[in-house]
């Protein structure tokens, strides 16, 4: 894959609780003795992947809303998941209103555009294009905005859906 550059937003993934449960969290060290959830085979770099190893208690689910429903239940302090994609699971699943994100992220990754590199649309031109389109979009911001419209759009579609079946 080339990648697309710059990153056109951050992805901090963050320690979600259930609401009413929250607790002090500024650095990966006030984790320790609390019981953690996340996906299993989730990442969050290799820093936090090594400390969450070798000191802290986190199980596996298969899924984010597996995490989120045994957080509730009181099975887990705490679970690891990315924000953007938390929201959206919470939302969907109708838990938003059990389960907050704490403020301060355990890590922060770059999201990318990439083109792949076996692809006949993959050009100079092309990818010089939307470097700039992309270094545009990140300069004005313009993520966050798009990301609650278009939430709030998928929502509106889900619920017609449900009311259509």
């Amino acid at each position: 894959m080339d990648y697309i550059k710059p990153q056109f937003t951050d992805v901090p993934s963050v320690v979600w609780v259930a609401k009413g449960k929250e607790f002090k969290y500024q650095e990966w060290q006030d984790l320790k003795g609390k019981r953690g959830g996340t996906l299993i085979n989730n990442s969050f770099g290799q820093a936090f992947d090594q400390y969450a190893k070798q000191n802290l208690e986190i199980r596996n689910s298969a899924s984010a809303e597996r995490s989120f429903t045994m957080l509730i239940a009181g099975r887990f302090d705490y679970a690891l998941y990315e924000l953007y994609q938390g929201l959206t699971i919470l939302e969907s699943s109708g838990l938003k209103s059990h389960v907050v994100h704490l403020k301060t992220p355990i890590s922060v990754e770059g999201l990318y555009f990439t083109v792949s590199k076996k692809s006949g649309c993959n050009t100079p031109e092309l990818r010089a294009y939307l470097n700039k389109r992309v270094a545009q979009l990140t300069e004005f911001k313009t993520f966050e905005p798009l990301f609650e419209k278009y939430l709030a759009e998928w929502i509106r579609q889900q619920k017609a859906q449900l009311a259509e079946n």
